[in-house]
């Protein structure tokens, strides 16, 4: 059975708010490669998650 596992960065200025992805950066298949994000500093807080999830 392949399984594939996907990732997808998600950003929020607060961390009880809600979570959004980042443009480009949803259901990425994960095939051993390095991605990385730059973001712009901005005045505001920023926070990032990384979801994770398998599929068949």
């Amino acid at each position: 059975m392949n399984q594939t596992r996907r990732y997808t960065l998600e950003s929020s200025n607060n961390l009880d708010g809600m979570w959004t992805n980042v443009s480009g950066f949803a259901g990425i298949v994960g095939m051993g490669q390095t991605v990385s994000y730059a973001f712009t500093a901005t005045p505001e807080p920023q926070f990032f998650r990384l979801r994770v999830w398998i599929t068949p």
